[in-house]
């Protein structure tokens, strides 16, 4: 069958992560561990995968987003998809290009560094 992906609010930064079942399942996992006693954790944890999507990959590849995560994320008509490596970003080309431009390269050589890149 095609492939069950998970539609996330992004953390941080106006965008959406997009995970595999996979990937979501071992985030989730990561969850099971965290105490219900814990309240900072318990409200990220409602907030954060209560606006979750599970969608399928259609025939020609493709999946359909939720308006509601599209608006939260500011995506309009035209989406840019950026890997990341676990998953993949939608952000709106007006967010990208505001993300790309804050750029530094020191920083950029700094964190290429940190992730033994």
């Amino acid at each position: 069958g095609n492939p069950t992906l998970y539609v996330l609010p992004g953390v941080g930064v106006h965008c959406l992560y997009v995970v595999t079942a996979r990937e979501m399942a071992q985030r989730l996992e990561k969850f099971r561990s965290v105490s219900i006693a814990n309240a900072q954790a318990m409200k990220f944890s409602r907030d954060f995968f209560s606006r979750a999507d599970r969608v399928v990959l259609d025939s020609q590849g493709r999946i359909r987003v939720k308006d509601a995560l599209r608006e939260q994320a500011g995506i309009l008509n035209q989406m840019v998809l950026v890997g990341t490596g676990s998953r993949f970003e939608l952000w709106s080309p007006e967010s990208w290009n505001e993300q790309s431009s804050q750029l530094d390269q020191s920083k950029f050589a700094e964190a290429a560094q940190y992730i033994g890149f």
